[in-house]
């Protein structure tokens, strides 16, 4: 199962049981957590198949991203993509009873709900994707990300400064700038209708 196949299932209703697994350096644990998860899904199918769904996947990137931490892998986890929501066992998951013990528990409420996609929530995972990216950019070029950061800040600093210093102009300051001509019509005018208002 791929990252792709796991942002599908956030249209169905069902939860997915993933073993998060390393394929290219597989460990005792990560080779039990597999066949664990394979077992549930072979011989169990009649009991959860309407809930669940069981996978795995290599790797924990996909999955870091929608618990916005870091998973350790090998691990065990229940994700409700709806709602980006997923449940973490409180235990050592060493049997497939204690896998079974877990999914029940889940699906009669016992077990608490984490993540999940409210407000606050979207803030924290938009905050936690863009310093993700800033760290994987980071990482590969220095240099560039330094300027692409420093760049915008640059130019909203020199707009601050030439705000906060610029001299305000006072409209005697403006007349006296002016050309004699404009300045003697201005004059004229305003005397004209002091003139006016005396009448």
């Amino acid at each position: 199962m791929d990252s792709f196949s796991l942002y599908q299932m956030g249209e169905r209703t069902k939860l997915v049981a993933v073993a998060v697994v390393d394929e290219k350096n597989p460990s005792a644990e990560s080779i039990r957590y597999k066949s664990l998860v394979e077992k549930a899904a072979r011989e169990y199918s009649d009991q959860y198949s309407m809930n669940i769904q069981f996978g795995y996947v290599d790797g924990n990137d996909y999955i870091n991203g929608v618990i916005m931490g870091e998973l350790p892998v090998p691990s065990l986890i229940v994700m409700n993509m709806s709602i980006d929501g997923y449940y973490l066992p409180g235990y050592t998951v060493e049997t497939i009873e204690d896998l079974l013990q877990f999914l029940d528990s889940i699906l009669t409420g016992r077990s608490e709900l984490l993540g999940g996609n409210g407000f606050l929530r979207q803030i924290k995972r938009l905050y936690y994707h863009a310093t993700s990216a800033l760290k994987t950019s980071y990482a590969s070029s220095p240099f560039g990300t330094c300027f692409l950061i420093s760049l915008p800040l640059a130019v909203i600093g020199f707009l601050v400064v030439g705000i906060c210093t610029a001299e305000r102009v006072d409209d005697e300051k403006a007349d006296d700038g002016a050309r004699p001509e404009v300045t003697q019509r201005k004059r004229a005018a305003v005397k004209h209708s002091e003139a006016k208002k005396k009448d």
